[in-house]
């Protein structure tokens, strides 16, 4: 989101970014500048005073009734990054509030196609999509790195849809028949990592710099059970090999 808004700004737009939330306002641009390295003039805590704009853009579901019920006119816009609906339990999140959201009338923008498929098969919604892509200056081939047998894998228990216990039981299999495989864990706290019966390394979560990971290990693992990642394509932007899981 961070990225497209600030590329928007150095074609000539001027955007107000607002975060779900309370805090102090005086603190607000700072603090996405210290945690993604963007610096935007305008960032505001709370989504209860959005003043008039052209195009006012919605990033998670339960932003998308915000930007329908803006008091004013402008393009809406409702930038699908994730089909959202498959992160709750079948029940009244799942088809009464995220995938409602679908119906609200906005202009849909999705990373990727499947999630343009998903909103036309389903809810005959027409959306607007830009492919995958990858920062090249951050992740390319440096083949001279790769010197060790590891399998880097995007570990995060608290997301369901990252399939964590399965990923484990394929690299435990791996572990005890390949001992001399190093396995790392990333994307998570190593503090919320729970028992993992083998040996390993919990990096954590990475910096930009450090996702050279990609470029020293043999194989990338990333399983995503609703809709396709962006990892696997930063992760084969580095020439890894991976092994991925799409199930939606």
């Amino acid at each position: 989101m961070l990225q497209h808004a600030y590329a928007m700004e150095q074609a000539g737009d001027t955007c107000h970014i607002y975060l779900e939330g309370s805090g102090d306002q005086k603190q607000a641009s700072q603090l996405i500048e210290r945690l993604f390295g963007y610096k935007f003039k305008y960032v505001s805590f709370g989504w209860q005073d959005i003043q008039t704009v052209d195009i006012a853009v919605a990033t998670i579901w339960y932003s998308a009734i915000i930007v329908r019920n803006l008091p004013f006119d402008c393009i809406r816009c409702y930038f699908v990054q994730d089909y959202e609906a498959m992160f709750n339990p079948m029940g009244d999140a799942y088809l009464l509030l995220a995938e409602n959201s679908y119906r609200y009338g906005l202009i849909p923008i999705t990373i990727g196609r499947w999630l343009k498929h998903k909103l036309g098969k389903r809810f005959q919604v027409p959306a607007y999509h830009f492919d995958f892509g990858a920062d090249q200056n951050i992740y390319r081939p440096l083949e001279e790195k790769r010197h060790e047998q590891s399998i880097c894998f995007i570990y995060q228990p608290d997301k369901p849809r990252r399939c964590s216990h399965i990923g484990l039981d394929a690299l435990g299999i791996v572990k005890h028949r390949r001992p001399d495989v190093q396995i790392y864990l990333f994307g998570s706290s190593p503090q919320d990592k729970g028992h993992i019966w083998f040996e390993h390394q919990h990096l954590g979560l990475l910096s930009l710099e450090e996702c050279s990971l990609y470029n020293r290990c043999t194989i990338g693992l990333c399983l995503s059970s609703s809709n396709p990642s962006r990892i696997p394509f930063e992760m084969m932007a580095a020439g890894l090999p991976l092994v991925e899981l799409v199930a939606g």
